[in-house]
């Protein structure tokens, strides 16, 4: 997992914009990390990004004073699985070509982007964003899906579905 302690502080999927410029589909986990705290690799991998932002200034919000990711690693797992770790220290601790393993420090988190000290971390499996919570929180958690039409919530149509570690829903 990315840091010794998990908890969450925006979770994963749709969500209200906290702040100008940020997403309202959220691709990943805001994790509680204060400035300095160690980012571990959640798998072995090679690093294949470790930069700022491309859109950031000095690795900070843009001009227009959008937040940005920040600082960012990205981890190639291999089989279509990446992870990635945003709004860490400039730079991190790891280089684009290196080889990482699981539980190796990448790096510290920071408040680059323009945002409060947190770690925001993704997974993608064949590009496909899924929940980082469905993989490191717990042996089993509980999913609920409803059929929606013109997205909303059909009365009666919830089901609650055991998940156990490891498994993903792709949509």
């Amino acid at each position: 997992q990315p840091l010794e302690t998990l908890t969450v502080t925006s979770d994963f999927g749709p969500r209200p914009s906290p702040v100008q410029g940020a997403s309202t589909n959220h691709q990943g986990v805001d994790y509680r990390a204060a400035n300095g705290t160690t980012v571990y690799a959640a798998g072995d991998g090679t690093v294949v990004t470790s930069r700022c932002q491309n859109n950031s200034v000095n690795c900070g919000r843009t001009a227009a004073g959008n937040i940005t990711g920040g600082y960012i690693v990205e981890i190639d797992h291999g089989n279509g699985e990446t992870t990635r770790y945003l709004h860490m220290t400039n730079p991190a601790t790891v280089s684009v070509g290196d080889t990482v393993t699981g539980g190796q420090a990448i790096g510290l988190s920071d408040s680059t982007g323009g945002v409060a000290p947190h770690l925001h971390f993704e997974v993608k499996q064949n590009g496909t964003a899924v929940d980082p919570e469905l993989i490191f929180n717990g042996d089993t958690i509980t999913a609920t899906i409803a059929m929606a039409l013109d997205y909303e919530v059909q009365a009666g149509t919830e089901q609650q579905i055991p998940l156990t570690r490891r498994e993903v829903i792709c949509t």
